[in-house]
């Protein structure tokens, strides 16, 4: 069984902009709301194969996952483009960022998740699907909001 998410979002600032403030995931923490800790546990970031661990809370819920992510080749991918996967339980999931400059200050971001396994099945009835699809759109949201108020005050 599998499921796919597609979001999108617009983003006021260039593309080069918004995808260092999305790359640099030490930060995600002070800007993502959902995210509480990430960081890589490789010493190379966004290569093919590196890994990255991020804690996330499910507030107003007592409840915070942690999962360990690989990071796609970017060579298999199309231009401005960041994959990751990861598997928890029984369900494996692919997230594909892809940035596109459409003007000079301002860049559209396209959200993919692709999550498969059986117990998809299993957790359909409660909508894990509905409960994916809400936190990647406000983790983009957050990232809009961030990236935004940054490049403001560069100008």
């Amino acid at each position: 069984m599998s499921t796919t998410i597609s979001q999108h979002m617009t983003i006021n600032a260039p593309i080069n902009f918004v995808i260092e403030s999305f790359c640099a995931i030490e930060s995600w923490s002070s800007w993502g709301g959902l995210c509480t800790n990430a960081n890589f546990l490789s010493e190379s970031n966004w290569i093919a194969n590196s890994k990255f661990s991020m804690s996330i809370s499910l507030r107003p819920l007592p409840i915070t996952l942690t999962n360990i992510f690989t990071v796609t080749d970017p060579l298999d991918l199309p231009e401005n483009c960041i994959e990751w996967s990861a598997t928890k339980f029984g369900l494996a999931s692919t997230h594909r960022w892809q940035f596109k400059g459409i003007e000079r200050d301002v860049t559209r971001l396209e959200s993919v998740e692709h999550i498969t396994g059986f117990s998809l099945f299993l957790f359909r009835p409660v909508g894990i699907w509905l409960v994916i699809k809400y936190l990647n759109h406000k983790w983009m949201h957050e990232l809009k909001f961030s990236t935004e108020k940054q490049y403001k005050q560069t100008k």
